[in-house]
């Protein structure tokens, strides 16, 4: 298969097979839920008094000012403050975030849906460790003795100091945390939440890696730390009721509204951080140093620390382009390698490079085409994850394993990772009940990289492509109807309106719901609008939406 990178085929093998296959729960739970809460049960007994690990100062107590509460609550994004201590010898995170929102819809709250994602990552983790041979027999005894937890400990409305209620549902991602009194129409409410997680081993959504050791104990060189979807992250709420899509064996089922960031992360000295926004060394003594992130209307938030990166630096279109890799002779696993590889430092060189130079070419031709980035800053982060490559916004990942492919499909791979900074981080989507919204632009993104690279694409393939994960699973088609049947839907109606024609309606797609969230609907009656309900255009669509 000498030509595959000249036909999508690879494309959308690639992007189904490996971009994003990366399971987030190792069997499919029920389907979608509305959820209602369960009994309430009595908040957790550390209020007012901060557990070992937790940041120094940051006790519950600590009711800050008025002023301070001013500063909290934005005018029309929520705000996630947060400070975080990662233990890295006892591989767990200790965090204590401070969560200003505003109800902005119709009814009146009685409390927040919080999902707690690393959870799914433990639970995935521990069906790995029975089931499979990823990981060696002296980590299989060891872990087989540990009880790995993660969860919200406690919560407080921060203007009162009063002690909020906390429940768990049984899908232990989902927390409910009970108001004082119901948060009406319009109105804000402050609340602090301490939650703590141990860091499985592997390459899960919260993962640790320990390259070229034995074991993944080590504490020594070549240590990596991914920390996604990490933080009690409040849920959509639609219609009257919050919205708790369940984790899939298929894609990713997140979905959250834009928000501002800022965090302060404690770990030992001589780890580099990246992370979602901006982000810098705040200070370093003692061995240990605080590094500082701050970003704003961004739907998540990701932090990646290693101690064994160099950082390849960039531009492009006005965006700031970091791209970390390993800075030592690294052993990897690899996808496309019969045996374990070791690449050189200077070979991981070469590799940063050739991925910064995919991400510069990428954010040129979609600032050209769909319109200016809405970040200004991009880390890439060359890394051990289950898929070939993952999103998050702010920072996308590419997995170390992609080393050993061909040079054109790494900057394939690159280029369709960065497309998720237009479709998905700035315009937003319920990745589980319509998926397409993002994996269809970001495969259909990839395909305009191949063209514009001189390679083919293939003829688009009509096929159902809005409904959710779980109705991909039970007809064992997977991902292939999201990505390339998106894919396709974008092509068919670019050859059809004409590129000028649809580069518009994109760009104005783009403009109106960028820091938003978009429904297909929403798609659709740009299209309608910007063609007039062409009858032609109609046609297509139906050949694809339900």
């Amino acid at each position: 298969m000498d030509n595959i990178t000249k036909s999508f085929l690879f494309a959308s093998i690639l992007s189904i097979l490996l971009l994003e296959g990366g399971c987030t729960s190792p069997t499919l739970p029920p389907s979608f839920l509305k959820v209602t809460p369960p009994p309430i049960i009595s908040p957790s007994p550390h209020i007012g008094s901060p557990s070992p690990g937790y940041p120094v100062g940051a006790e519950h107590g600590d009711i800050a000012s008025d002023s301070e509460h001013e500063q909290l609550v934005p005018n029309w994004r929520d705000s996630y403050d947060m400070d975080l201590s990662l233990d890295v010898s006892g591989k767990r995170l200790f965090g204590i975030v401070r969560l200003a929102a505003k109800n902005s819809g119709d009814d009146a709250w009685s409390n927040l849906c919080l999902r707690d994602h690393p959870s799914s990552a433990l639970d995935l983790f521990a069906s790995d460790l029975k089931d499979n041979n990823l990981f060696s027999d002296e980590l299989r005894e060891f872990y087989s003795e540990k009880e790995l937890e993660s969860g919200i400990e406690s919560a407080h409305d921060l203007r009162t100091g009063k002690a909020l209620g906390i429940t768990r549902d049984d899908d232990k991602s989902i927390y409910f945390v009970e108001l004082e009194e119901p948060l009406e129409p319009g109105s804000t409410v402050e609340i602090e939440m301490r939650f703590s997680f141990d860091i499985p081993p592997g390459a899960y959504t919260v993962s640790y890696r320990a390259l070229d050791t034995a074991s993944y104990r080590s504490d020594g060189q070549n240590i990596s730390f991914e920390l996604a979807y990490f933080y009690p992250i409040l849920s959509v709420r639609e219609n009257g009721e919050w919205i708790a899509n369940p984790n899939s064996s298929l894609g990713e089922s997140f979905y959250s509204r834009s928000a501002d960031y800022s965090a302060k992360l404690s770990l030992p000295s001589g780890y580099t951080v990246a992370s979602s926004g901006d982000e810098h060394l705040a200070s370093e003594s003692g061995g240990n140093a605080v590094w500082e992130m701050r970003g704003e209307n961004m739907r998540d938030f990701t932090i990646s620390a290693s101690n064994h990166r160099s950082i390849a630096n960039g531009e492009s279109c006005g965006v700031v382009i970091n791209v970390l890799y390993p800075s030592n002779d690294v052993k990897y696993e690899s996808k496309y390698e019969p045996s374990p590889s070791i690449r050189t430092a200077e070979e991981w060189e070469a590799i940063g490079e050739s991925v910064l130079s995919a991400a510069e070419d990428s954010v040129d031709l979609y600032s050209e085409l769909f319109g200016e980035c809405f970040y200004s800053e991009l880390d890439v982060v060359v890394c051990d994850i289950r898929s070939a490559g993952m999103e998050n916004v702010g920072l996308v990942r590419v997995s170390l394993s992609c080393a050993g492919i061909a040079p054109s499909q790494l900057r394939l791979l690159v280029a369709h990772e960065i497309a998720h900074e237009w479709f998905y981080a700035a315009v937003g989507n319920d990745q589980y009940s319509e998926s397409w919204l993002d994996e269809g632009f970001a495969t259909f993104a990839a395909a305009l990289f191949m063209r514009a690279e001189g390679l083919e694409v293939d003829a688009p393939s009509p096929q159902i492509i809005n409904r959710p994960l779980k109705h991909y699973v039970d007809n064992g088609s997977g991902m292939g109807p999201i990505y390339s049947g998106g894919r396709s839907l974008l092509w068919s109606l670019m050859d059809e309106m004409g590129e000028e024609d649809f580069f518009g309606m994109i760009r104005l797609y783009y403009e109106s719901y960028k820091g938003k969230e978009a429904k297909t609907g929403d798609f659709i009656e740009i299209v309608n609008k910007w063609t007039h309900n062409d009858p032609d255009v109609e046609k297509i669509i139906k050949l694809y939406i339900e």
